[in-house]
């Protein structure tokens, strides 16, 4: 469940900057709504949950292009670093729910 402000719907999360997210860790993470489309704003602060797992995050930016997936920053650090996800530093916990359309949005 996605609440943002008085959005509240059901999300899938689609994309994700990292393999897995502990306490304290901070992600950029894409949601898609799974129900219909809201209208949301950068800037516009989100709280999700599942269960027990909840996580506070700002919305960054409204849609997702698959074609830039958000685990490719990932993929770089690895090459010219060396290290794997767990030696790349930490991003800032956002997520964004999709756009007006009915397609993907790209969020933290």
């Amino acid at each position: 469940m996605l609440h943002v402000g008085p959005v509240s719907q059901t999300c899938a999360i689609i994309d994700i900057d990292r393999s897995y997210i502990r306490t304290g860790d901070r992600a950029l993470v894409a949601f898609r709504f799974v129900q219909r489309p809201e209208y949301l704003a950068p800037g516009d602060r989100l709280l999700f949950r599942e269960g027990r797992t909840k996580g506070l995050g700002i919305v960054k930016s409204v849609g997702y292009d698959p074609t830039k997936p958000l685990s490719a920053g990932r993929e770089k650090d690895k090459v010219e670093n060396g290290k794997g996800a767990e030696g790349a530093g930490e991003t800032e916990a956002t997520a964004a729910p999709p756009a007006p359309s009915s397609g993907p949005a790209s969020a933290s």
